[in-house]
């Protein structure tokens, strides 16, 4: 098997979209004994309000770092790995990148293409492994590297390191955490890849669990569940879509996005689910199928986040209520 000479430069080819690979790729731009001849990204997307079109954030921090993104509609066309097999790739680096591969690419690097996931895999394959692990009540998760195959993160791992999830970890937290995981270990991993140190185990499909896509419908709140599940939810799904519901204020219904809340007893263990149980100036709680959710900050449609003393002083509720 080809080995990469020790002191020669490895060749890499870095594909990202999402903020979580921003640390990686300024770890491998940095790295004395990585030369990264490239950088693929999706193209630019219509957001906010007005659907501006506006670039990925890796894209923008190659800008920042002088480097010219490749804005790749579909990896697997022809002319884009008519360009990769011009780099003479020691290896493709995959993370938050959005599309599958085909074999094709697969096969171009010498050792292959390596994908980063923010999960301990098997567990969590998918798009949404961090809020998965926040939901699941996960005490751990990780990083794993992993040799891509054709599958939705089905490849053989060749390295794991974990990541506590300490306290009341909220998503975007979490993701900064596992960024920087990512990044103080990719240099290291890729250099044991290319020097023949690591075998890639195959995955248990058995252990395996899927996390789709987050969409705004998963924000929303149903009282039917426990308190401590949209707790989870609340820390989740932040910053996005938000753990949310809708308020029933005339002469319409008020989005209201929950962004910090802690479980609470009820004091009417019968109540509806929905139920306003307790209300006060600084109180707000509201009936689960268990317990209650004692809201602590919020988000009103429109405003800015405010703490519920200050929500509650202009807008008057009634105890008993069923949002």
């Amino acid at each position: 098997m080809y080995n990469v000479p020790h002191g020669k430069k490895i060749r890499i080819y870095f594909l990202g979209s999402g903020e979580i690979s921003i640390p990686v790729l300024a770890a491998l731009a940095a790295a004395p004994e990585v030369d990264l001849v490239g950088c693929g990204t999706q193209p630019d997307r219509p957001s906010g309000r007005k659907k501006t079109l506006s670039p990925t954030p890796i894209a923008q921090h190659c800008l920042d770092l002088g480097l010219r993104p490749d804005k790749v509609e579909s990896v697997n066309r022809e002319s884009f790995v008519a360009r990769l097999e011009q780099y003479d790739l020691d290896a493709v680096v995959v993370f938050s990148f959005g599309q599958i591969l085909k074999q094709q690419i697969l096969n171009l690097p010498r050792y292959g293409c390596v994908n980063i996931h923010a999960s301990l895999l098997p567990e969590f394959r998918g798009a949404s492994p961090i809020s998965a692990a926040i939901l699941n009540g996960n005490a751990t998760t990780g990083i794993s590297y992993i040799k891509m195959d054709t599958g939705l993160d089905t490849g053989a791992v060749y390295k794991q390191f974990q990541y506590s999830i300490s306290g009341k970890m909220y998503a975007d937290e979490l993701s900064k955490g596992l960024a920087q995981l990512a990044a103080d270990t990719v240099c290291s991993t890729l250099d044991d890849i290319v020097h023949s140190k690591l075998n890639p185990v195959p995955q248990n499909p058995a252990e395996s669990s899927y996390a789709a896509k987050t969409k705004k419908s998963d924000g929303l709140i149903s009282w039917s569940n426990d308190a401590s599940f949209i707790e989870k939810q609340v820390r989740a799904y932040a910053p996005w879509p938000g753990a949310w519901f809708l308020l029933n204020t005339p002469p319409r219904n008020r989005r209201i996005t929950v962004t910090a809340a802690s479980v609470a007893s009820s004091p009417q263990d019968s109540a509806t689910p929905g139920t306003i149980v307790e209300l006060n100036k600084h109180t707000w709680k509201i009936a689960c199928a268990r317990d209650a959710l004692n809201i602590e900050n919020l988000i009103p449609e429109g405003k800015k986040k405010m703490a519920i003393a200050d929500f509650l002083r202009g807008n008057p509720l009634e105890l008993g209520t069923v949002v």
